[in-house]
C-alpha cells in the first residue's frame, strides 16, 4: 500500500499527523480534502503548503511517501532575529 502523511498544527500548538492512500494523479487539493482539516482548522487556509520545505501549490501533484506540510507565515524576519541576537552580544 502507497501513503502519504499530512502534518499540521492547530491554534493551540497542537500538531496532528495524518497518514492517507496514495492514489495516481494525487494532488494537494486532493489530500486538503480528503482529510477535512481545512473544514475543521481555518486558520490552515492563508497558509503555504509544501513537501519537505518544497513550497507547493494545491494543484501540485503528490507521491507515495511524501508528507505534506502546512508552513504558518512567520513572525519575525529571520535576518532581523538574527541581527537582534548578534546586538544582544
Amino acid at each position: 500500500m502507497k501513503l502519504i502523511e499530512l502534518v499540521y498544527q492547530d491554534s493551540q500548538k497542537k500538531v496532528h499527523l495524518l497518514t492517507l492512500d496514495w492514489f495516481e494523479g494525487m494532488t494537494v487539493q486532493d489530500v486538503l480534502d480528503k482529510t477535512g482539516c481545512c473544514l475543521s482548522y481555518p486558520e490552515l487556509l492563508g497558509q503555504d503548503v509544501g513537501v519537505y520545505g518544497q513550497k507547493l501549490t494545491h494543484q501540485d501533484k503528490v507521491f507515495p511517501g511524501d508528507r505534506v506540510e502546512f508552513y504558518p507565515p512567520l513572525l519575525i524576519d529571520p535576518k532581523e532575529a538574527r541581527r537582534s541576537r548578534v546586538k544582544r552580544k
